[in-house]
C-alpha cells in the first residue's frame, strides 16, 4: 500500500495514486498479494563513490555531499534460510543480523536512526523487514488494513520511507 510515495517522485516509474480498496480489489497475483504489492519488473541502479578522507580534503566543495559510512554489513542466506520458516525463507532473520552488525559497529541503536529508506520486492517484504529491523515497535504496519490508513502514511511519522 505505499505506492502513495510513488505520486511524490517524478522519476517513479508508476505515479498513480491507488486507494486501500484499489490495491486488494486489484487482480490477485498470489494470495494473499495483488498486483500493486508488487515492485515493477525494471532496471534500475545506484552507485557509490567512496573516496578516503584525503581525496575529500583536497575537494572541499564535496564535502556537503558526503556521508561517512560508521557501520555496514553484508550477508547471505545462512542454513537457517531453510529451517521450515516462511519468514526466513524471505530473509528476515538475515535482515535482523546484518542490522545489529551494523549498528553495533557504529554503537547506535535503532532507535538513533532519524531516516530508513526502504525497498523490497512485495508489500509483505517490506512489513517483514520493518519488524527485523527493529522498527515494528514506531510503526504497527499489521493494524493498517483495518484501520485504513496506508503503510506509507503510518511510516512517514517515524521516518521510514518505502517503495515497492
Amino acid at each position: 500500500m505505499n505506492h502513495e510515495h510513488s505520486q511524490h517522485n517524478p522519476y517513479s516509474q508508476f505515479q498513480a495514486v491507488y486507494t486501500a480498496k484499489q490495491i486488494l480489489d486489484a487482480p490477485m497475483i498470489h494470495p494473499p498479494l495483488t498486483k500493486l504489492q508488487y515492485c515493477p519488473t525494471s532496471d534500475g541502479a545506484a552507485a557509490t563513490v567512496v573516496v578516503s578522507q584525503a581525496f575529500l580534503e583536497a575537494r572541499p566543495q564535496l564535502k556537503s555531499q558526503a556521508v561517512q559510512i560508521i557501520g555496514q554489513c553484508l550477508a547471505t542466506g545462512s542454513p537457517a534460510l531453510y529451517d521450515g520458516s516462511a519468514m526466513n525463507l524471505v530473509g528476515h532473520d538475515m535482515v535482523k543480523h546484518t542490522a545489529q552488525q551494523a549498528l553495533s559497529q557504529a554503537r547506535l541503536s535503532i532507535n538513533d536512526i532519524k531516516l530508513v529508506e526502504l525497498h523490497d520486492c512485495f508489500s509483505t517484504n517490506e512489513i517483514l523487514a520493518i519488524d527485523a529491523l527493529g522498527l515494528s515497535r514506531r510503526v504497527k504496519p499489521m493494524n493498517t488494513s483495518a484501520t485504513g490508513k496506508s503503510l506509507m502514511a503510518r511510516a512517514a511519522r517515524s521516518s521510514i520511507r518505502l517503495g515497492v
